[in-house]
Protein backbone atom coordinates (compact mmCIF):
# COMPACT_ATOMS: atom_id res chain seq x y z
CA UNK A 1 0.00 0.00 0.00
CA UNK A 2 2.74 2.23 0.39
CA UNK A 3 3.89 2.00 -3.42
CA UNK A 4 0.40 2.67 -3.87
CA UNK A 5 0.01 5.81 -2.16
CA UNK A 6 3.53 7.31 -3.53
CA UNK A 7 1.58 6.04 -7.34
CA UNK A 8 -1.44 7.89 -6.50
CA UNK A 9 0.81 11.22 -5.43
CA UNK A 10 3.12 10.90 -8.54
CA UNK A 11 -0.55 10.49 -10.93
CA UNK A 12 -2.30 13.22 -8.96
CA UNK A 13 0.73 15.30 -9.12
CA UNK A 14 0.76 15.33 -12.89
CA UNK A 15 -3.18 16.72 -12.92
CA UNK A 16 -1.78 20.41 -13.09
CA UNK A 17 1.14 19.43 -15.83
CA UNK A 18 -1.95 17.94 -18.22
CA UNK A 19 -4.58 19.87 -17.97
CA UNK A 20 -4.44 23.38 -18.31
CA UNK A 21 -6.71 23.99 -14.48
CA UNK A 22 -8.58 26.62 -15.33
CA UNK A 23 -12.17 26.65 -14.00
CA UNK A 24 -14.66 29.09 -15.82
CA UNK A 25 -18.20 28.10 -14.88
CA UNK A 26 -20.45 30.61 -13.21
CA UNK A 27 -19.79 29.61 -9.75
CA UNK A 28 -16.19 29.15 -8.08
CA UNK A 29 -14.84 26.04 -7.24
CA UNK A 30 -14.99 24.81 -3.82
CA UNK A 31 -12.96 26.69 -2.02
CA UNK A 32 -10.60 23.66 -0.73
CA UNK A 33 -9.68 23.42 -4.85
CA UNK A 34 -9.32 26.65 -5.74
CA UNK A 35 -6.11 28.82 -6.18
CA UNK A 36 -7.59 32.15 -6.47
CA UNK A 37 -7.65 34.00 -10.30
CA UNK A 38 -5.29 34.05 -12.51
CA UNK A 39 -3.52 36.81 -12.87
CA UNK A 40 -3.09 36.95 -16.71
CA UNK A 41 -7.14 36.16 -17.02
CA UNK A 42 -9.17 37.58 -14.26
CA UNK A 43 -12.30 35.52 -16.20
CA UNK A 44 -10.46 32.15 -15.57
CA UNK A 45 -9.99 30.82 -11.82
CA UNK A 46 -7.40 28.08 -11.21
CA UNK A 47 -7.40 25.09 -9.64
CA UNK A 48 -5.56 22.36 -7.85
CA UNK A 49 -6.51 18.68 -6.20
CA UNK A 50 -6.23 18.81 -2.67
CA UNK A 51 -5.23 15.17 -0.21
CA UNK A 52 -8.43 14.98 1.27
CA UNK A 53 -8.94 11.78 3.04
CA UNK A 54 -12.86 10.23 3.08
CA UNK A 55 -13.85 7.26 5.21
CA UNK A 56 -13.75 3.77 3.81
CA UNK A 57 -17.74 3.73 4.32
CA UNK A 58 -17.77 6.52 1.40
CA UNK A 59 -16.96 3.80 -1.24
CA UNK A 60 -20.53 2.92 -0.77
CA UNK A 61 -21.83 5.89 -2.45
CA UNK A 62 -20.24 4.38 -5.49
CA UNK A 63 -21.17 2.27 -8.30
CA UNK A 64 -20.44 -1.18 -7.86
CA UNK A 65 -17.83 -0.02 -5.62
CA UNK A 66 -16.52 -3.75 -4.05
CA UNK A 67 -15.35 -4.44 -7.34
CA UNK A 68 -13.59 -1.23 -8.67
CA UNK A 69 -9.90 -1.56 -9.04
CA UNK A 70 -8.27 -1.15 -5.36
CA UNK A 71 -6.11 1.34 -6.78
CA UNK A 72 -9.04 3.60 -7.80
CA UNK A 73 -10.87 3.30 -4.39
CA UNK A 74 -7.26 4.37 -2.55
CA UNK A 75 -7.07 7.44 -5.50
CA UNK A 76 -10.79 8.56 -4.17
CA UNK A 77 -10.39 8.37 -0.46
CA UNK A 78 -6.97 10.31 -0.81
CA UNK A 79 -8.06 13.24 -3.28
CA UNK A 80 -10.65 15.20 -4.48
CA UNK A 81 -10.21 17.50 -7.97
CA UNK A 82 -12.49 18.67 -10.52
CA UNK A 83 -12.37 16.64 -14.40
CA UNK A 84 -9.15 16.62 -15.81
CA UNK A 85 -8.25 15.95 -19.28
CA UNK A 86 -4.61 14.12 -18.83
CA UNK A 87 -4.50 13.41 -22.62
CA UNK A 88 -5.32 9.92 -22.96
CA UNK A 89 -8.82 9.79 -20.79
CA UNK A 90 -11.05 12.83 -19.13
CA UNK A 91 -11.04 11.89 -15.95
CA UNK A 92 -14.38 12.67 -14.11
CA UNK A 93 -14.29 14.70 -10.84
CA UNK A 94 -14.44 13.90 -7.20
CA UNK A 95 -14.90 17.17 -5.84
CA UNK A 96 -15.42 17.75 -2.53
CA UNK A 97 -18.26 16.93 -0.73
CA UNK A 98 -20.59 14.29 1.29
CA UNK A 99 -18.96 11.02 1.16
CA UNK A 100 -18.04 10.03 -2.62
CA UNK A 101 -21.31 10.96 -3.27
CA UNK A 102 -20.40 14.08 -5.76
CA UNK A 103 -18.11 11.36 -7.44
CA UNK A 104 -20.63 9.04 -7.92
CA UNK A 105 -23.19 11.55 -9.44
CA UNK A 106 -20.84 12.07 -12.30
CA UNK A 107 -20.69 8.33 -13.21
CA UNK A 108 -24.10 8.50 -13.35
CA UNK A 109 -25.14 12.04 -14.64
CA UNK A 110 -26.24 10.38 -18.16
CA UNK A 111 -29.56 8.15 -17.09
CA UNK A 112 -29.32 6.73 -20.71
CA UNK A 113 -25.36 5.66 -20.50
CA UNK A 114 -25.86 4.75 -17.04
CA UNK A 115 -28.88 2.84 -17.42
CA UNK A 116 -27.09 0.93 -20.17
CA UNK A 117 -23.80 0.60 -18.96
CA UNK A 118 -24.60 -0.68 -15.81
CA UNK A 119 -26.38 -4.42 -15.89
CA UNK A 120 -23.69 -4.44 -18.74
CA UNK A 121 -21.23 -4.38 -16.04
CA UNK A 122 -19.13 -1.23 -16.59
CA UNK A 123 -18.93 1.70 -14.32
CA UNK A 124 -17.82 5.24 -15.87
CA UNK A 125 -15.38 6.81 -14.66
CA UNK A 126 -13.71 9.06 -17.47
CA UNK A 127 -14.62 10.06 -21.17
CA UNK A 128 -12.66 9.71 -24.36
CA UNK A 129 -10.17 12.38 -24.98
CA UNK A 130 -12.19 13.84 -28.08
CA UNK A 131 -15.76 12.77 -27.82
CA UNK A 132 -18.39 11.61 -25.56
CA UNK A 133 -17.31 8.25 -25.04
CA UNK A 134 -17.66 6.59 -21.98
CA UNK A 135 -14.34 5.11 -20.42
CA UNK A 136 -15.18 2.09 -18.09
CA UNK A 137 -14.19 -0.06 -15.71
CA UNK A 138 -15.09 -3.90 -17.40
CA UNK A 139 -16.17 -5.35 -13.93
CA UNK A 140 -16.74 -8.45 -16.31
CA UNK A 141 -13.22 -9.16 -16.34
CA UNK A 142 -11.79 -8.20 -12.81
CA UNK A 143 -9.17 -10.44 -11.63
CA UNK A 144 -6.05 -9.30 -8.96
CA UNK A 145 -8.70 -6.42 -7.23
CA UNK A 146 -8.02 -4.56 -10.90
CA UNK A 147 -9.70 -4.85 -14.09
CA UNK A 148 -9.68 -3.82 -18.06
CA UNK A 149 -10.24 -0.19 -18.64
CA UNK A 150 -12.79 0.19 -21.93
CA UNK A 151 -13.73 2.34 -24.53
CA UNK A 152 -17.47 1.97 -25.52
CA UNK A 153 -18.88 3.96 -28.87
CA UNK A 154 -21.79 6.48 -27.06
CA UNK A 155 -23.10 6.33 -30.67
CA UNK A 156 -25.11 3.17 -30.20
CA UNK A 157 -25.49 3.39 -26.29
CA UNK A 158 -27.60 6.91 -26.59
CA UNK A 159 -29.46 6.10 -29.98
CA UNK A 160 -30.44 2.41 -29.58
CA UNK A 161 -29.87 1.76 -25.40
CA UNK A 162 -27.05 -0.73 -26.79
CA UNK A 163 -23.37 -1.74 -26.49
CA UNK A 164 -21.75 -1.61 -29.22
CA UNK A 165 -18.19 -1.21 -30.07
CA UNK A 166 -16.07 -1.97 -26.97
CA UNK A 167 -12.25 -1.78 -27.32
CA UNK A 168 -9.91 -2.41 -24.54
CA UNK A 169 -7.59 0.56 -23.92
CA UNK A 170 -5.86 -0.29 -20.90
CA UNK A 171 -5.32 -4.16 -19.60
CA UNK A 172 -5.74 -2.49 -15.89
CA UNK A 173 -6.11 0.92 -13.91
CA UNK A 174 -2.28 0.40 -13.32
CA UNK A 175 -1.79 0.56 -16.72
CA UNK A 176 -4.17 3.65 -16.97
CA UNK A 177 -1.97 5.21 -14.43
CA UNK A 178 1.51 4.16 -15.55
CA UNK A 179 0.58 4.88 -19.26
CA UNK A 180 -0.44 8.92 -17.84
CA UNK A 181 2.96 9.25 -15.51
CA UNK A 182 4.41 8.42 -19.11
CA UNK A 183 2.64 10.97 -21.23
CA UNK A 184 3.51 13.73 -18.66
CA UNK A 185 7.16 13.19 -18.87
CA UNK A 186 6.75 13.99 -22.70
CA UNK A 187 5.22 17.01 -22.69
Amino acid sequence: MGDDAALIRRFVDCFLRLDDSSYTADAPPPATLSLGQDPDDWNTIRWAPAAIESPPESLGDLPSNESLPALYRQLVLSFRWLSVDLHIVRLLGNPPGDGLEPLANQMTSDPVIQNTLGPKGYVRFALAPDCYDPICFDLNRVANDDCPIVRLSHEPILMRDKIGDVSTVFNTFRDLVYAVLALEHQT
